[in-house]
């Protein structure tokens, strides 16, 4: 069986470049490869496809030996990172290459599952409510029963809107606290949250005091975890 291809592409497909010179070659702006001049436009066609499939595997193998050369540097640096770290970091940079990338290591899953304990702003929205009803109760001192349906009691089925006007402040001020003391356990929740993802050796805190402070890790998270602790008492306890 004859071969299809012409003697020059056979020539050129090899590496023989003689023929392909004596046929007339002319070398194309802006790119390095040759083309054959004054031949059929059938075997042009040939020979563009012959060498477009040259160039993509040479682009291949390139691109291999380049990939070969990325994941061995990445194995490189996660022995570097595994080495010379305690059993507890060693564990978290484990769990955070099995995690891979977007993973989160204080939730242990990818991608992060955290949730805020409460909507902050529809918390801030009532806290001005309450906060307004508290202050046209004390304008008038002078009167000592009151009627409001601002506090949370009253929208139960059967309950009374009527209240001594002692009886309705501190109703609401309880109630003002609660909602107080919910945007600060999703703050410190969510700080801690942070902290715990965080790898750095020190990070700063802002919710825990009220103001900004740059601490050690380590000391950062156990401050966060104690403050949660206690505001999740409080919260079980006013629950039960």
């Amino acid at each position: 069986m004859k071969n299809p291809l012409p003697m020059y592409l056979r020539d050129l497909h090899s590496g023989v470049y003689g023929a392909a010179a004596a046929a007339g070659f002319v070398k194309v702006a802006g790119k390095a490869q040759l083309k054959p001049t004054g031949v059929n436009h059938r075997d042009m066609d040939l020979y563009d496809k012959v060498a477009s499939r040259a160039e993509g595997r040479e682009f291949r193998r390139v691109k291999m030996k380049t990939d070969d050369e990325a994941t061995a540097v990445h194995k490189m640096r996660k022995m570097v990172k595994l080495s010379n770290k305690t059993g507890e970091a060693l564990e978290l940079a484990v769990l955070q290459n099995k995690l891979g990338q977007g993973g989160c290591i204080a939730c242990k899953s990818a991608p992060c599952r955290w949730k805020p304990y409460a909507d902050t702003k529809k918390c801030s929205d009532r806290i001005q409510v309450l906060s307004d009803e508290i202050d046209r109760v004390r304008l008038d001192p002078d009167r000592a029963v009151w009627v409001s349906d601002v506090p949370m009691e009253t929208r139960a089925k059967g309950s009374n809107t009527l209240f001594k006007r002692d009886d309705l402040i501190q109703v609401l001020q309880k109630e003002e606290t609660e909602m107080v003391r919910q945007i600060k356990l999703t703050e410190i929740d969510q700080e801690f949250h942070d902290t715990v993802r965080s790898r750095e050796e020190y990070v700063e805190v802002v919710k825990l005091h009220g103001y900004a402070i740059v601490m050690w890790a380590p000391n950062a998270r156990a401050a966060l975890a104690m403050r949660q602790a206690g505001l999740v008492a409080i919260q079980v306890r006013n629950s039960s």
